[in-house]
């Protein structure tokens, strides 16, 4: 146990790798590293968001995404921010201004506004 040790939790949260990769025609285009529990922000290309989006029908904030642990399972909790076009968990519209959360192992895929490209946990 050296300098960097930590507590438990810490340690069994590291083990776990997330990413939100996106999808350009069916390949991977880009990928960004999740770390669990943390809240990123999604929104389009220039607006500062942690995650950005290069496509028009994007809002500057998008949405909030975080996979966290919830008993022995692993979670997407999304909260759509208002945008114009939405954002899509597995085809599915969530409510904007409300917290949606789903198994990480149930998320086929997210789609953010009418942009074509897919993203994936």
């Amino acid at each position: 146990s050296g300098p960097l040790a930590g507590s438990g939790e810490a340690d069994e949260q590291e083990d776990v790798r997330c990413a939100l990769v996106e999808f350009d025609g069916g390949s991977p285009a880009r990928k960004w590293t999740l770390e669990l529990g943390r809240t990123y922000e999604v929104g389009r290309a220039g607006g500062g968001a942690d995650i950005e989006v290069d496509h028009q029908s994007i809002s500057r904030r998008q949405c909030s995404v975080a996979v966290t642990r919830a008993d022995s399972d692993l979670v997407l909790v999304a909260m759509d921010r208002g945008s114009t076009n939405g954002t899509f968990v597995n085809k599915e519209r969530i409510e904007r201004g409300v917290g949606f959360v789903k198994k990480l192992r149930e998320v086929r895929f997210l789609s953010f506004g009418e942009c074509p490209n897919g993203f994936r946990v």
